[in-house]
């Protein structure tokens, strides 16, 4: 499969994304997918979050942030600063593929996600305050095995999701619904 070709002829252009303004809070996540220089495999690049975080302790997720004034309005510019910030992975690292459908969290921020060649393996800097480790999802795994339903403990409750495991996380929420819609691009 030419996933590189499939996302380019498919996604949405990456200036569609605009910050809503005082409509809400927006944020937007680089979802990064390159093939590994040394397993030969194609694979998306995750991150799971540190307990020092004010919100989504210990969650998987992809490098991203909210919205910041400094970003001129433009969502792009949101989620390659972050990008940086978080796993330290510059912008002339990625090449921007283009952008998923926005997602709205449980927490009402809209998520603009854009999808990001690069190569792996990549000397990361990990933000420790925000990043405890970065994991990979094998892009034939997300293929084969497919989202599934499940329920997570948030607080003193279960939300019910779908999601997957890679590399002993679990991936749900937002990030499983983003996965979702690229899999589904792919297998059209």
């Amino acid at each position: 499969m030419n996933w590189r070709k499939i996302l380019e002829d498919r996604l949405s252009p990456p200036n569609d994304a605009t910050y809503p303004g005082e409509h809400g809070i927006a944020a937007s996540v680089i979802i990064p997918i390159g093939r590994d220089k040394n397993t030969g495999t194609e694979q998306i690049l995750m991150t799971k979050r540190t307990d020092l975080v004010q919100s989504h302790k210990n969650e998987v997720g992809f490098p991203g942030g909210v919205y910041d004034t400094s970003d001129k309005g433009n969502l792009l510019l949101t989620a390659l600063r972050e990008m940086e910030e978080e796993v330290g992975v510059p912008y002339q690292a990625l090449e921007v593929l283009g952008l998923l459908s926005p997602v709205t969290t449980i927490g009402e921020i809209l998520v603009f996600p854009f999808v990001a060649v690069m190569e792996f393996p990549f000397p990361y800097i990990l933000n420790k305050q925000e990043v405890a480790k970065t994991l990979y999802v094998p892009l034939n795994q997300l293929m084969e095995e497919r989202l599934k339903p499940m329920e997570v403990p948030v607080g003193n409750k279960k939300v019910r999701s779908i999601g997957l495991f890679a590399e002993g996380e679990r991936i749900w929420g937002a990030s499983a619904m983003m996965l979702h819609e690229l899999r589904e691009l792919l297998l059209k």
